[in-house]
C-alpha cells in the first residue's frame, strides 16, 4: 500500500500546535486524540519528519531574528550596568561583555 504524498490536516495541526508554545507535547497529542504509538509512527515517517524539521528551523530562525533585533539594546544595557553602584552587578556586566 503506497503512502499518501501529503501530510494530513491532523498531522499539520499537531505540528503547528507543538510550536505554538502554549501546550506540552502530551497536551497537544491529547487535544488531537493522538496516541503515543501513532505519534511514534509519525516520527518515523520521512514526510512528517521533514515538515517537523522545517518548522523547527523556522522557530530557530525566528528566535535568532528576535535576538538580533534586541542585541543593540542588550549591549547598551550591559554597558550601563558596568557603571552600577552595586559592585557585584557592575562586575558581572563587565564579565558578560568580555566573555566569548
Amino acid at each position: 500500500m503506497s503512502e499518501p504524498k501529503r501530510l494530513t490536516r491532523r498531522q499539520l495541526a499537531v505540528i503547528e500546535d507543538l510550536f505554538a508554545g502554549e501546550m506540552t507535547e502530551s497536551e497537544v497529542l491529547a487535544k488531537h486524540n493522538i496516541s503515543a504509538a501513532r505519534y511514534d509512527r509519525w516520527l518515523t515517517d520521512a514526510r512528517f519528519c521533514e515538515c517537523f524539521e522545517r518548522r523547527l528551523a523556522r522557530a530557530y530562525r525566528e528566535a535568532r531574528l528576535v535576538l538580533a533585533r534586541h542585541a543593540p539594546k542588550a549591549a547598551k544595557t550591559l554597558i550601563d550596568l558596568t557603571k552600577c553602584q552595586k559592585e557585584e552587578t557592575a562586575r558581572r556586566a563587565c564579565l558578560d561583555i568580555v566573555a566569548p
